[in-house]
C-alpha cells in the first residue's frame, strides 16, 4: 500500500469512471485523475437520485468501491490504481 502512496502525480487530465450500483444507479462520473476515491464516491452520490440516497441512507463513509479485485482506498487518488478512462467500478453499500 506505501508504494500506491508514494506513486507521482501524473499531469491532470479528465477521465469517465463507469459506477455499477443496482441499488442507486449506474452512473457515469467524470472526474480528475488526481481526486481521490473519497471525492469520486461524492461526486457519484451528487448524480444518483437523492430521494434513493436517503432512502438506503448512502453516504461517502456507507459506499465501497472495488475495482479489478481491490477496494479502492478513500485517501488514494484513481491515478494511485492506474485508473483509465471507461473503467467500471462496483459501488456496494455498508449497512
Amino acid at each position: 500500500m506505501d508504494a500506491m502512496k508514494a506513486k507521482k502525480a501524473p499531469s491532470d487530465k479528465t477521465i469517465t469512471i463507469k459506477v455499477r450500483n443496482p441499488m442507486l444507479g449506474d452512473k457515469d462520473v467524470a472526474c480528475s485523475n488526481l481526486s481521490t476515491i473519497e471525492q469520486v464516491k461524492g461526486i457519484y452520490l451528487e448524480q444518483c437520485d437523492q430521494a434513493k440516497v436517503e432512502e438506503k441512507g448512502a453516504t461517502a463513509e456507507k459506499v465501497r468501491f472495488f475495482c479489478l479485485g481491490k477496494e479502492l482506498k478513500n485517501d488514494l487518488f484513481l491515478y494511485s490504481y492506474e485508473m483509465a478512462d471507461k473503467i467500471v467500478v462496483q459501488a456496494m453499500l455498508r449497512q
